[in-house]
């Protein structure tokens, strides 16, 4: 009788192990493995101001420059509406940064105040971010890189993303509603640290522009207006950015404007 109690409690502990085997196999999905990151990939992460995830995607030029702009951001002051790099070539070299580097960073924050300047000339209001209130606020620990670009909430209406690998235009769209007023744009750079970006939305012929300077560790948001909207009425949505390497944004339809 023992013995046939103990084979019926056998049974019963196979049967339950093939069931959960069953039910695995049926669509119960594994939980992956956390990916494990080591110290020095820690460090270069945030010496680049990356997520670590995104470090692997990374060439060693892009790693580089970005490195540099780290380290300039600290030294670029905002006075006056222009931005100024407040570092000699020779002092730069002693915190790390090639000559070479040292002149492109420098030449992009020339090309910065000229796209304010003339974006300010066709009437715009230029959104202008302190480079070195941002670098302080990373270095301190105040600015979370990973969800950098990301939008706060999910939304159901029109959404998606435009990335550029230079200075060129790209273009998204989406068919309107009465509801939509405008289009909110977060964007970033790639390597530059006064990335300037240019967000455009046309209907219909009908065209609105945002222009806003990002840093490297915030990038920058826009709320450009669209002119017409409705049934049947098509909404084309630009973005571009002075960042020699180019850049991405996330947009959204909005019903505020």
């Amino acid at each position: 009788m023992k013995i046939q109690s103990l084979f019926g409690f056998c049974s019963m502990l196979v049967g339950l192990c093939a069931l959960s085997a069953c039910s695995n196999e049926d669509g119960v999905e594994n939980i992956p493995a956390k990916e494990k990151f080591t110290e020095s990939e820690l460090l270069e992460a945030k010496e680049i101001a990356v997520p670590v995830s995104e470090l692997k995607n990374l060439s060693e030029e892009i790693k580089a420059k970005r490195a540099a702009s780290a380290k300039l951001s600290e030294y670029i002051e905002l006075r006056d509406s222009v931005y100024y790099l407040q570092i000699s070539e020779d002092e730069a070299s002693l915190i790390g940064v090639p000559a070479h580097l040292y002149h492109e960073i420098s030449s992009e924050i020339e090309e910065a105040n000229n796209a304010v300047t003339e974006a300010r000339n066709r009437g715009e209001i230029v959104v202008l971010t302190d480079i070195q209130e941002a670098a302080k606020a990373y270095k301190d620990g105040k600015i979370d890189i990973d969800s950098n670009g990301n939008m706060s909430r999910a939304t159901t209406f029109p959404s998606g993303r435009i990335v550029t690998d230079g200075m060129e235009y790209g273009y998204d769209g989406f068919e309107t509603a009465l509801s939509y007023k405008s289009v909110l744009f977060k964007c970033n750079g790639n390597t530059a640290a006064t990335p300037v970006f240019h967000c455009s939305t046309s209907t219909m012929g009908e065209e609105r522009f945002g222009t806003a300077v990002g840093a490297m560790f915030t990038g920058a948001s826009i709320t450009v207006p669209l002119a017409l909207v409705g049934k049947n009425v098509y909404a084309k949505v630009g973005f571009r950015t002075t960042d020699s390497n180019g850049g991405y944004a996330v947009w959204v339809a909005q019903d505020t404007n």
